[in-house]
Parts: C-alpha cells; sequence; structure tokens
C-alpha cells in the first residue's frame, strides 16, 4: 500500500490530504474477508472542519482539511499516518480461522 501526502500553504492556511492506492494482493485480501479499515479524517477549513470516517481504500486528495497553525497541521498529519499503520498492522496480523468447508454424516 502507497500512502501520498499533499500539503500546501494557501492564504494563511495550512492545508493536507491524502491519498491512499497500491493495495497488495494480501491486503485486498483481507479487507474483503474482515472488512475494510475506517480512518478519521478532517474536512475543510479550520472555521468549519468536521471530523468524517473514511473507509482507507476511498481515502483521496479530494478530502483536505484546514487549519490555520503549521503544528495542527503537523499533528493532524502525523495522527492519520498513525491511525492508517495500526489499521494495516492489525489486518496484516488477522487470520481467518472460521472459513471452511466440513461434510457431517447425520
Amino acid at each position: 500500500m502507497k500512502l501520498q501526502i499533499q500539503k500546501s500553504l494557501s492564504g494563511g492556511q495550512y492545508h493536507v490530504s491524502f491519498q491512499v492506492s497500491d493495495f497488495s494482493q494480501e491486503e485486498v485480501k483481507k479487507m474483503e474477508s474482515f472488512g475494510i479499515p475506517q480512518i478519521n479524517l478532517m474536512v475543510d477549513g479550520p472555521l468549519n472542519r468536521r471530523a468524517m470516517w473514511f473507509p482507507l481504500n476511498r481515502i483521496t486528495f479530494t478530502y483536505k482539511a484546514g487549519f490555520e497553525q503549521e503544528a495542527e497541521a503537523r499533528s493532524y498529519e502525523k495522527n492519520v499516518q498513525d491511525q492508517i499503520k495500526a489499521a494495516l498492522q492489525d489486518l496484516r496480523g488477522r487470520k481467518d480461522d472460521f472459513s471452511s468447508m466440513a461434510e457431517v454424516e447425520i
């Protein structure tokens, strides 16, 4: 999986957005089995910013968060990276012990 981070300074506001792509076959297979991890992202600018949950495989640069302070933007960037790392680590560590086929005499 690739995580791209786009940052810009425009009109005195610090904007941060993310894009997730290039999932491995193993990651896709595990998401099909266990579900797609949800990541908490911020959208819109500093005065009307809101938190929303997004499926990991639907995160694109479309969803930008704006901040008045650089430190806030950097903290948000780290928070999202940490969420994604934790979600992938959890997903990669999961094992399907349930799916099977059995024949039972009755």
